[in-house]
Protein backbone atom coordinates (compact mmCIF):
# COMPACT_ATOMS: atom_id res chain seq x y z
CA UNK A 1 0.00 0.00 0.00
CA UNK A 2 1.42 3.40 -0.89
CA UNK A 3 0.49 7.04 -0.60
CA UNK A 4 2.64 8.60 -3.26
CA UNK A 5 3.62 12.22 -3.63
CA UNK A 6 7.02 12.05 -5.20
CA UNK A 7 8.79 12.73 -8.43
CA UNK A 8 11.66 11.46 -10.42
CA UNK A 9 12.16 9.99 -13.83
CA UNK A 10 9.18 7.69 -14.17
CA UNK A 11 10.24 4.25 -15.32
CA UNK A 12 7.94 1.30 -15.98
CA UNK A 13 9.35 -2.18 -16.65
CA UNK A 14 12.74 -0.57 -17.19
CA UNK A 15 11.41 1.79 -19.88
CA UNK A 16 11.71 5.54 -19.25
CA UNK A 17 8.34 7.27 -19.64
CA UNK A 18 9.80 10.61 -20.73
CA UNK A 19 7.71 10.51 -23.94
CA UNK A 20 4.36 10.58 -22.13
CA UNK A 21 1.98 13.38 -22.97
CA UNK A 22 3.38 16.59 -21.58
CA UNK A 23 2.24 17.71 -18.15
CA UNK A 24 2.22 21.33 -17.08
CA UNK A 25 5.58 22.42 -15.72
CA UNK A 26 6.12 21.28 -12.17
CA UNK A 27 6.75 23.87 -9.49
CA UNK A 28 10.31 24.12 -8.19
CA UNK A 29 11.21 20.94 -6.33
CA UNK A 30 11.25 21.50 -2.59
CA UNK A 31 10.92 17.90 -1.49
CA UNK A 32 8.49 15.07 -1.80
CA UNK A 33 7.43 12.03 0.10
CA UNK A 34 5.94 8.60 -0.08
CA UNK A 35 4.44 6.39 2.59
CA UNK A 36 4.70 2.64 2.07
CA UNK A 37 3.01 0.00 4.21
CA UNK A 38 4.24 -3.60 3.91
CA UNK A 39 2.05 -6.27 5.52
CA UNK A 40 2.83 -9.98 5.71
CA UNK A 41 1.34 -12.98 7.42
CA UNK A 42 4.78 -14.48 7.99
CA UNK A 43 5.80 -14.62 11.65
CA UNK A 44 8.81 -12.33 11.30
CA UNK A 45 10.82 -10.83 14.14
CA UNK A 46 11.18 -7.07 14.46
CA UNK A 47 14.68 -7.33 13.03
CA UNK A 48 13.51 -9.21 9.95
CA UNK A 49 10.56 -6.84 9.47
CA UNK A 50 13.05 -3.96 9.50
CA UNK A 51 15.04 -5.71 6.78
CA UNK A 52 11.87 -6.31 4.75
CA UNK A 53 10.91 -2.62 5.06
CA UNK A 54 14.26 -1.57 3.63
CA UNK A 55 13.59 -3.68 0.52
CA UNK A 56 10.51 -1.59 -0.30
CA UNK A 57 12.93 1.13 -1.44
CA UNK A 58 14.05 -1.19 -4.25
CA UNK A 59 10.53 -1.16 -5.69
CA UNK A 60 10.46 2.61 -5.29
CA UNK A 61 13.75 2.95 -7.17
CA UNK A 62 12.43 0.80 -10.04
CA UNK A 63 9.82 3.48 -10.73
CA UNK A 64 12.47 6.18 -11.14
CA UNK A 65 12.60 7.76 -7.70
CA UNK A 66 16.01 8.49 -6.26
CA UNK A 67 15.07 9.57 -2.72
CA UNK A 68 16.82 12.93 -2.88
CA UNK A 69 17.44 15.58 -0.25
CA UNK A 70 14.20 16.73 1.29
CA UNK A 71 12.55 13.41 0.57
CA UNK A 72 10.32 12.21 3.37
CA UNK A 73 10.07 8.49 2.72
CA UNK A 74 8.28 6.49 5.41
CA UNK A 75 8.04 2.71 5.36
CA UNK A 76 6.16 0.62 7.89
CA UNK A 77 6.32 -3.18 7.87
CA UNK A 78 4.28 -5.43 10.12
CA UNK A 79 3.11 -9.00 10.46
CA UNK A 80 -0.54 -9.92 10.83
CA UNK A 81 0.37 -13.22 12.48
CA UNK A 82 -0.93 -13.57 16.00
CA UNK A 83 1.95 -15.00 17.96
CA UNK A 84 2.09 -16.60 21.33
CA UNK A 85 5.18 -18.12 22.82
CA UNK A 86 5.77 -21.38 20.98
CA UNK A 87 3.33 -20.69 18.11
CA UNK A 88 4.80 -21.44 14.68
CA UNK A 89 8.14 -22.04 16.28
CA UNK A 90 9.36 -24.12 13.35
CA UNK A 91 8.76 -21.37 10.79
CA UNK A 92 10.28 -18.70 13.01
CA UNK A 93 13.33 -20.83 13.68
CA UNK A 94 13.71 -21.65 9.98
CA UNK A 95 13.75 -17.96 9.09
CA UNK A 96 15.99 -16.92 11.96
CA UNK A 97 18.42 -19.83 11.64
CA UNK A 98 18.75 -19.63 7.87
CA UNK A 99 18.01 -16.07 6.88
CA UNK A 100 18.90 -16.85 3.28
CA UNK A 101 15.40 -18.29 3.10
CA UNK A 102 13.96 -14.78 3.37
CA UNK A 103 15.23 -13.70 -0.06
CA UNK A 104 11.87 -14.48 -1.76
CA UNK A 105 10.18 -12.20 0.80
CA UNK A 106 12.59 -9.39 -0.11
CA UNK A 107 11.85 -9.93 -3.82
CA UNK A 108 8.10 -9.98 -3.22
CA UNK A 109 8.35 -6.77 -1.19
CA UNK A 110 10.15 -4.93 -3.99
CA UNK A 111 7.71 -6.28 -6.60
CA UNK A 112 4.62 -5.40 -4.54
CA UNK A 113 5.92 -1.90 -3.81
CA UNK A 114 6.57 -1.21 -7.50
CA UNK A 115 3.11 -2.53 -8.38
CA UNK A 116 1.41 -0.43 -5.69
CA UNK A 117 3.15 2.73 -6.91
CA UNK A 118 2.16 2.11 -10.52
CA UNK A 119 -1.40 1.33 -9.45
CA UNK A 120 -1.55 4.62 -7.55
CA UNK A 121 -0.47 6.47 -10.70
CA UNK A 122 -2.82 4.65 -13.11
CA UNK A 123 -5.85 4.83 -10.83
CA UNK A 124 -5.37 8.37 -9.55
CA UNK A 125 -8.01 11.01 -10.02
CA UNK A 126 -7.19 14.43 -11.40
CA UNK A 127 -5.70 16.48 -8.63
CA UNK A 128 -5.42 20.23 -8.33
CA UNK A 129 -2.94 21.37 -5.74
CA UNK A 130 -1.49 24.57 -4.47
CA UNK A 131 -1.53 27.57 -6.81
CA UNK A 132 -3.73 25.66 -9.27
CA UNK A 133 -1.07 23.09 -10.18
CA UNK A 134 -2.89 20.09 -11.66
CA UNK A 135 -1.84 16.54 -12.45
CA UNK A 136 -3.67 13.77 -14.30
CA UNK A 137 -3.50 10.01 -13.88
CA UNK A 138 -1.14 8.15 -16.18
CA UNK A 139 -2.65 7.43 -19.60
CA UNK A 140 -2.72 3.62 -19.69
CA UNK A 141 -3.03 3.33 -23.48
CA UNK A 142 -0.06 5.64 -24.06
CA UNK A 143 2.07 3.72 -21.55
CA UNK A 144 1.19 0.44 -23.31
CA UNK A 145 2.37 1.96 -26.60
CA UNK A 146 5.68 2.98 -25.05
CA UNK A 147 6.17 -0.50 -23.57
CA UNK A 148 5.59 -2.29 -26.91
Amino acid sequence: LVQSNFGGRLTIAGVPMSDLEPQPPAPPHTGSSIMIVVATDLPLSNRLLNRVAKRATLGLARTGSSGGHGSGDYILAFSTTYRQEGDMLGIRLALSDNEGEIDPVFQATADATEEAILNSLFQAERMVGRDGNAREKLPIDRVKELLD
